[in-house]
């Protein structure tokens, strides 16, 4: 997750005021007679594309640019994110050069001291750093037609209800299996992969992480863009008959301390209402809900305090709102699933073991329905123990963190210790990554990616989907993930783990998936 620049509330409010100011003082410039309207299209952004481009070739004022799109933090772009124009106008002839690109140059071109106040508050040498980073996709309401759907290729011909009387040997049971994907995609891809999940792979979960900040901008101020996205993703789910466990999580920045990295609200009572607001939106849609995501890793849980208990807070808090706002749905309450890593600095990251002890002593068995566990295995074997390397092993096996197997018989101890052996377990996350095929580096900092091939991993998910169904506390397991490989922001370390290199071209960890019989 890359850093970017603080932005307290009241600068928010300012930049909207400057923003506004700039995009109205410059259009003229930047407009040639050839500008025509146009009903509604995307800009992909391009490699170091400015803020104040998108604002002039568009005719939007920065305002209504940023409400339309949920934009909440305007200090960070990248390559391949796409934002949606309403009723905007675009002028291929734009002249780049016709705005300021220093702080110099604005104040020469007459900026308000509101500019001024903007640019030193936020250390902005260039005022064209100013920009989006939200991933955006088209909305419902715009569409004038439906692209031609994409054929799915057919359900395997052996089955298994009718292969032979009785289940056959290893059948899985697809009401325990799930995985996460990437669905905010235009209708005909998400349809697509929907299907996939549902028809081809025959699973029945499916999970979405719902990013709070992409979705409520300001305090009760939601994006009809991103809530459209998710409404056709809950209606598409549930058209195919598949549950849905959704993790929120990701603070926006209006209700953070700081906008590094990723983190919780300052006040829980803010994430409460955002999940009261996603339960009565979709009721009877939700299959599950994760609270939060590895909130022992600073990366998701700056601005807070690396302790079980302070999540216990917000777990509380969670679990009493989705009771009582939709009792009769008994939706469950899973807690956050915690990353595995077998340090313990209490700065950037709390050993799991020790942040469940944490929560279990803070009262966790009161506020969930299960527990969240993220076993990841590395590159080790799912049937592996701590702590001898298997062949070609060189690193990521000295630890029981590094281990599938290891992770959960902790965590059952665990229990057993605080007398909760009777609460099931979720693994709302693990998979395998490589590299192999993808023509992408190696991640720096997920070198054990290179010592699996694609038939290893595809075997290491298949039987760790067959071991978790031989326990009787494991609930329904999510695979990591989907569809991370096929999209174009997406970065190399979720790629690893795909099992779909785009629609078109399954890994083996895919096909072998879809043909595992079932019960």
């Amino acid at each position: 997750m890359k850093k970017h620049h603080s932005k307290p509330a009241i600068t928010i409010l300012i930049s909207v005021i400057f923003l506004a100011t700039l995009g109205s003082a410059f259009i003229r410039k930047a407009y040639q007679d050839t500008t025509g309207e146009k009903p509604g299209y995307y800009i992909t952004v391009r490699d170091n594309q400015h803020w104040v481009e998108l604002v002039l070739s568009t005719g939007m004022t920065p305002e209504s640019l940023w409400q339309t799109n949920g934009i909440v933090n305007p200090a960070r772009i990248e390559k391949g994110q796409r934002i949606y124009i309403v009723g905007g106008r675009y002028s291929p002839r734009l002249v780049l050069d016709s705005y300021p690109t220093t702080l110099t140059a604005a104040l020469a071109s007459g900026l308000s001291p509101i500019a001024i106040t903007v640019f030193n508050q936020n250390a902005f040498a260039y005022p064209e750093l100013i920009n989006v980073y939200i991933p955006l996709y088209r909305s419902r309401a715009h569409l004038s037609s439906e692209p031609t759907p994409i054929v799915i290729p057919p359900t395997p011909t052996v089955d298994s209800q009718t292969a032979e009387p009785g289940d056959p040997p290893n059948a899985l049971d697809s009401s325990l299996m799930g995985i996460q994907g990437h669905f905010f995609v235009e209708a005909a891809e998400r349809r697509q992969l929907l299907d996939m999940v549902a028809y081809d792979l025959r699973l029945q979960w499916v999970k979405q992480q719902i990013r709070w900040a992409e979705f409520e901008y300001a305090p009760g101020q939601y994006s009809n863009v991103m809530l459209d996205a998710l409404d056709q993703f809950m209606d598409d789910a549930q058209n195919r008959g598949l549950n849905v466990l959704l993790s929120i999580a990701h603070a926006p920045d209006w209700a953070r301390v700081t906008p590094e990295e990723d983190g919780p609200p300052v006040d829980f009572a803010y994430y409460n209402a955002f999940v009261k607001f996603i339960v009565l939106r979709y009721k009877d849609k939700i299959g599950a809900i994760e609270v939060w995501n590895e909130p022992n890793f600073r990366r998701e849980w700056n601005g807070g305090t690396l302790d079980g208990a302070e999540y216990v807070q917000l777990l509380a808090g969670a679990y009493h709102t989705i009771k009582i706002e939709y009792p009769e749905g008994n939706i469950p309450v899973i807690s956050a699933g915690l990353v595995p890593t077998g340090v313990n600095d209490g700065v950037n990251v709390v050993d799991d073991r020790v942040y469940l002890r944490q929560m279990y002593a803070a009262g966790l068995s009161q506020y969930a329905d299960a527990i969240g566990v993220h076993p990841y295995s590395w590159a080790n074997p799912p049937w592996a123990v701590c702590c001898e390397a298997a062949p070609g092993i060189l690193s990521h096996y000295e630890h029981p963190s590094f281990y599938f197997a290891n992770t959960i018989a902790d965590y059952r101890d665990i229990q057993a210790a605080y007398g909760d052996s009777s609460r099931p377990l979720w693994i709302t996350e693990f998979g395998w990554g490589t590299m192999e095929g993808l023509n992408k580096a190696t991640p720096y900092d997920s070198g054990y990616f290179s010592y699996i091939n694609l038939e290893q991993q595809a075997t290491y998910i298949l039987e760790a989907f067959r071991i978790a169904q031989s326990w009787d506390f494991a609930g329904p397991m999510i695979l990591w993930n989907l569809n991370f490989a096929a999209l174009q922001y997406s970065n190399n370390d979720h790629a690893g783990y795909s099992i779909l290199v785009s629609l078109t071209e399954p890994r083996p960890a895919y096909e072998r998936l879809r043909d595992a019989p079932r019960r």
